[in-house]
């Protein structure tokens, strides 16, 4: 069979659905074109060690991007997409130095100004805490992410950075 050119294929029947190939098949798209699968998406991380004050929650410096799809990264924080509302994962990481005994530390994806996922640890020991927090969000065009620590421990405390997946947030559309 030879090439079908369309500008739009719509389902014979009511049901809305349109197949294209069967069970095993797979679909190939031309170089260059653009799915929009998974996208938005980004990776940043912060370039140097950060100091946080005792008890206060504090926004991380995610200045360092690996990458960023539709450039919806910008002054610490991503904001979606006109356009590309949707369901959207979110992972971070932010690495403490130097907590002793009882200490406490967070990490918290905040949406809109508000806790939406909280890492929590309790330091048993001398020594660094890696801190992972993940969620799914619902979010709609002008929705925004940032990544905040704090850290309860008497005193200043470091975030480790400069290492790309030392401290970092990540995240990517997967779904309308």
């Amino acid at each position: 069979m030879g090439t079908i050119k369309a500008t739009n294929i719509e389902p014979i029947a009511d049901n809305g659905t349109v197949t294209l190939g069967s069970s095993g098949d797979n679909l190939v798209l031309g170089s260059g074109v653009n799915n929009k699968l998974l996208r938005p998406a980004f990776s940043v991380s912060l370039s140097g060690d950060q100091t946080l004050s005792n008890s206060s929650a504090t926004k991380i410096t995610l200045d360092t991007e690996q990458f960023d799809t539709d450039n919806a990264f910008a002054s610490n924080k991503f904001t979606v997409p006109s356009g590309a509302d949707g369901k959207y994962l979110f992972v971070a990481q932010i690495q403490y130095i130097n907590l002793t005994n009882e200490d406490q530390s967070r990490a918290m994806i905040y949406k809109n100004n508000d806790v939406a996922s909280m890492g929590r640890n309790f330091q048993g020991a001398n020594g660094t805490s890696a801190l992972n927090t993940q969620a799914v969000l619902d979010l709609v065009a002008g929705d925004y992410i940032e990544l905040f620590g704090l850290q309860v421990s008497g005193g200043d405390i470091s975030v480790d950075g400069g290492l790309t997946y030392v401290t970092f947030m990540q995240g990517f559309r997967i779904g309308t």
